[in-house]
């Protein structure tokens, strides 16, 4: 529940609807979860993968809504919640690139962390240091993809449920980044393709995948 990827089809379904219910129901939503969730207290700010994951997330709700200008935020209220909810996001990524899992998590666990460091910093593009923070998350994420996908594109834990979660962190990245006008290098998008390859190669007719090494 708190990875918060079900605040995005709620997102969607404001930004193709236009129906207000929508909109406030994210703003109920967001507003309870950082009361409750304060700074470093409870297992939501326990391991720092998690706050990859949300901030991605919270990314593309941002996005979705009308980013700072969103009618979300209007009035005291909405200019308060998008002020807590501004400085959440900034220790978000401070927590996540303050405890990278350098050394037992150092695979799917690193790479989401870096992922949401740099989506974060991409799209919350307001703070000198996180630009700092930026640099150094691809430079995780390029060191990454050619550490943990070989050359034939198969991600080196040999579980197709890590494939595709760590995959997915490396697109989010490099699709944000392009967004912004952003690029990472040809070795980079060289692996990501291959990576992609393979998973097309396993997929069956339904678009389905074996569930082969950590979820068989």
């Amino acid at each position: 529940l708190n990875r918060h990827v079900w605040l995005v089809p709620i997102a969607q379904a404001w930004c193709v609807s236009g129906e207000q219910r929508y909109l406030a129901l994210l703003g109920r939503l967001l507003d309870g979860w950082i009361a409750a969730c304060p700074y470093a207290r409870g297992a939501n700010w326990s391991s720092p993968v998690e706050h990859g994951i949300r901030l991605i997330n919270w990314s593309i709700v941002w996005h979705l809504i009308g980013g700072a200008d969103s009618p979300l935020f209007g009035g005291a209220h909405g200019a308060s919640l998008r002020q807590r909810w501004l400085d959440c996001i900034y220790q978000h990524i401070r927590f996540a690139s303050d405890n990278y899992s350098f050394h037992s998590s150092s695979d799917n666990h690193l790479i989401g962390e870096a992922a949401g460091v740099y989506v974060g910093a991409v799209t919350w593009n307001r703070w000198r240091e996180v630009r700092v923070l930026a640099s150094r998350a691809k430079t995780i994420l390029e060191e990454e993809m050619l550490k943990q996908f070989a050359a034939d594109g198969v991600n080196l834990e040999q579980a197709l449920c890590y494939h595709k979660f760590s995959l997915e962190f490396m697109l989010a990245s490099r699709l944000s980044g392009a967004a912004a006008g952003l690029s990472f290098s040809a070795a980079f998008d060289s692996r990501m393709h291959a990576a992609l390859i393979f998973m097309a190669a396993m997929l069956d007719r339904n678009g389905q995948v074996a569930p082969i090494g950590d979820a068989d």
